[in-house]
């Protein structure tokens, strides 16, 4: 008897699970997000394929909080309280170098994937640059047994490279989502590396989509 009630158990258990992780990707999947236009000149962007790149962070809420020095801030004391003052210092090391040397770099390989546009920093070629201004992270989590995905929103501000206060067309895309198919993305900035390199390859798509 108790090993058949033993047997229930793992199975209602086991049925849950799966069905909390239909639910997610179900979810998951079923949010569509797009490009969307905001204001301004778009057929003047969309005549272009050359664009200087420049980035803009200044106003980014972090999850619940209402910028990202209060996320940081935060952060480091329940670092510094539950592990070491060391291993917050690392952490706010690390979740500042993301920015560099991975959120920037998959935007920009991807975007540049489609011959239809290309994007570089300090690009004396182009008429007009591209600013990319997140306006929202999400860093979710991954701990094995459960996870949430990153999200980013974002805002692709177009200004005259050599007058960058004129600004020609905005777009915009909102909680772009960022996830390790395989479910191995247990640091934050592969998740949310994972979003910007959505946004890239989104905003590329936009791109050949709208010239055809």
């Amino acid at each position: 008897m108790a090993v058949f009630l033993f047997l229930v158990r793992k199975q209602t258990f086991m049925f849950r699970f799966f069905l909390l992780v239909f639910a997610f990707f179900f979810s998951f999947s079923a949010h569509a997000v797009k490009i969307s236009y905001v204001s301004g000149d778009r057929e003047a962007i969309l005549a272009e394929t050359e664009f200087d790149l420049a980035y803009d962070n200044r106003e980014m809420k972090v999850g619940a909080f209402r910028t990202e020095e209060e996320f940081i801030r935060y952060e480091r004391v329940r670092l510094s309280q539950q592990q070491s003052m060391q291993r917050a210092d690392e952490w706010e090391k690390g979740w500042r170098a993301n920015f560099e040397t991975t959120y920037r770099p998959k935007f920009e390989t991807l975007i540049n994937k489609r011959e239809n546009i290309h994007v570089e920093e300090g690009n004396q070629n182009a008429r007009y640059r591209l600013i990319l201004k997140t306006t929202f992270i999400e860093p979710g989590f991954n701990v094995g047994i459960a996870k949430k995905p990153a999200y980013i929103s974002v805002q692709f501000i177009f200004v005259e490279r050599e007058n960058p206060s004129k600004e020609i067309a905005r777009f915009q895309a909102t909680r772009v989502p960022g996830s390790d198919g395989v479910g191995f993305d247990f640091a934050v900035g592969q998740r949310v590396g994972e979003a910007y390199g959505k946004t890239g390859k989104m905003m590329a798509a936009y791109f050949g989509k709208k010239k055809k």
